[in-house]
């Protein structure tokens, strides 16, 4: 496959703060034409470096079929930038369909986000952080 990569934003800016409740935040989108989604750019923690394992989906809307995932982790620099997560293979969307993109986050560690904040606990959360899609 060639072509060039585009990266569509789900925010047009950004700040110095975020935060998730555990509950699915999802990105539902469509297309005019045939793309390939390879990835997705996930917001980490920006009060420092933290690891995370990430469940990634792509999700026809209409049925709930998976037609791709992935468990993988990845670490993010306590920076305002998306860490690029990927698909092993690219995955064809088409045109006129409704998709939702999704990843589920469960911090390594003791580390967990809450109110925009890292904190420490016992427990593991799951965040959603689905900001970019790569295509």
């Amino acid at each position: 496959m060639t072509g060039k990569e585009q990266v569509v934003h789900r925010f047009q800016h950004i700040e110095s703060r975020w935060g998730y409740s555990g509950t699915s935040d999802r990105i539902r989108f469509s297309v005019d034409r045939r793309i390939f989604v390879v990835g997705f750019g996930l917001y980490g923690c920006i009060h420092g470096p933290t690891e995370y394992d990430v469940q990634m989906q792509l999700v026809r809307t209409a049925n709930g079929k998976v037609i791709a995932g992935n468990r993988t982790s990845f670490a993010c620099d306590g920076s305002t930038f998306t860490s690029r997560v990927m698909f092993k293979e690219p995955v064809e969307v088409m045109p006129n369909i409704s998709y939702t993109a999704c990843a589920t986050l469960k911090v390594h560690l003791t580390t967990v986000l809450k109110d925009g904040e890292c904190r420490h606990s016992d427990n593991f959360t799951n965040i959603v952080p689905t900001c970019q899609l790569h295509i």
